[in-house]
């Protein structure tokens, strides 16, 4: 059996009125995009700003690594196939974070700490430095 915990209510009154705390999010403070059918056209609006409700993108650029692979002393060619796969988070999601002057310091778990920077950033609508400090435990 594997273990496993079930949380019927979050009690965050008592962190919020804690010295020095600006706001306590919850997962109920930040919208979802883990939806059926939310990229298809004529999908609910859930980010302002965020066209076809697509949080974030990316591109590979291609080219000609035949002059780069001549260089090398060795190289190795193989072919190698995968099943698809879905990550799933092991470690809980969650975090701490600290504003003093411009210095925005979080601790999370996260792979992306601009993107966590950014959501904090809208949720509290407050802009924070372009570098924060990141520490993941």
């Amino acid at each position: 059996m594997c273990p496993r915990l079930s949380l019927r209510g979050l009690e965050t009154s008592r962190a919020a009125s804690a010295s020095g705390v600006l706001a306590v999010l919850t997962a109920s403070d930040v919208k979802g995009t883990n939806l059926l059918g939310i990229l298809e056209p004529g999908a609910p609006l859930l980010h302002e700003g965020r066209e076809g409700n697509l949080a974030s993108s990316g591109f590979v650029r291609r080219g000609d690594v035949e002059p780069l692979l001549a260089s090398c002393d060795h190289v190795a060619e193989e072919t190698f196939r995968f099943a698809a796969q879905e990550h799933a988070y092991l470690e809980t999601e969650g975090g701490v974070a600290r504003y003093g002057g411009q210095i925005l310091t979080m601790e999370v778990s996260t792979q992306s700490p601009w993107r966590d920077r950014d959501e904090l950033s809208r949720a509290l609508r407050r802009a924070f430095s372009a570098r924060p400090s990141v520490t993941v435990p």
